[in-house]
């Protein structure tokens, strides 16, 4: 049996169902980890009011709406924020328009990156 004390909010992504784990609760589960991934919540939402978490694949807009771009979210060290990677570079997302953001999948689900790291790939169910 594995025992999670979560010590900020967190979902657990478990067979494509998120369940929430709030701070104080102390949660038990006969489920191999491998089956779960955990997704920490960024405090952002996108243009359609849905949560954005560590790993949600997001569109956004750059240079004043006039192109889109496609990217990963991931929490990083050296920028202390949550940033998108991208196809045109890392960006942190309190320097986007939350109005542009859009949810339109995650790496757990529906993406991953192509063998070079460079491009993300839907996968096919």
């Amino acid at each position: 049996m594995k025992r999670w004390l979560c010590e900020d909010s967190q979902y657990l992504q478990m067979d494509g169902k998120k369940v929430h784990a709030a701070p104080w609760s102390t949660m038990e589960w006969d489920i191999p980890s491998e089956q779960f991934v955990v997704q920490q919540f960024t405090g952002e939402y996108d243009k359609n009011k849905k949560e954005i978490y560590e790993g949600d694949v997001i569109n956004f807009d750059y240079l004043d709406g006039e192109k889109t771009a496609t990217g990963v979210v991931q929490y990083n060290n050296s920028y202390c924020a949550y940033v998108i990677d991208s196809d045109i570079g890392t960006i942190a997302i309190m320097n986007i328009s939350l109005d542009s953001l859009e949810v339109i999948g995650n790496m757990v689900e529906d993406y991953t990156w192509n063998e070079e790291g460079t491009e993300l790939i839907r996968q096919t169910k």
